[in-house]
Order: C-alpha cells, then sequence, then structure tokens
C-alpha cells in the first residue's frame, strides 16, 4: 500500500477560498500601500471601508484626497497583491 502524503497548506485551501479578511485588514493595507506610495500616514479613524460595496471612503482634507484619487489605480493594484481578489476595494471615495 502506497499512502499519499498531503501539505498541510492543502487541508486549509478550502478556507483559503471561503474566509475574506476582516474591515479592519483591508483598511490597514490600504494605509500601508498609501504610506509606501506617497509618504502619507493616515489615521485608522480616516479610513473606512465597506465590505458590502467594496468601496474606501477616506475622512480628510481635500488636498490629501485628491493625491490619493490620481493614484487609485496603483493603489488598487498594490493591494491587489496582498488581499484576495474578492476583499480588493474597487473604488476610493
Amino acid at each position: 500500500m502506497s499512502a499519499k502524503i498531503s501539505k498541510i497548506s492543502d487541508f486549509f485551501s478550502v478556507y483559503k477560498k471561503r474566509i475574506k479578511p476582516p474591515q479592519r485588514s483591508v483598511e490597514k493595507v490600504f494605509r500601508e500601500v498609501i504610506r509606501e506610495m506617497i509618504g502619507i500616514e493616515l489615521d485608522s479613524s480616516n479610513v473606512e471601508y465597506k465590505v458590502s460595496t467594496r468601496n474606501i471612503i477616506l475622512h480628510t482634507s481635500g488636498i490629501i484626497k485628491t493625491e490619493i484619487k490620481k493614484q487609485k489605480t496603483t493603489i488598487i493594484k498594490e493591494m491587489s497583491v496582498v488581499l484576495p481578489s474578492d476583499s480588493v476595494p474597487t473604488n476610493i471615495i
């Protein structure tokens, strides 16, 4: 009899597909990407992620919003590297 040895990660692959990161995790990734790309440190109270609509809402000044929105596609692309595809925000408001 030959026993097939499976990797432990194979057992958890089902959960990786079903479980979505919590709202705070998406907000944290967003703030990290902004800090790395633009050099702006956002407070957690300045960023809100709506899971149902997959929108990130900014509660900051107009100048910062404009700077972030200019690079929206690049920011979302960078976030898709870290987050599962169904958890990546679709819009920044």
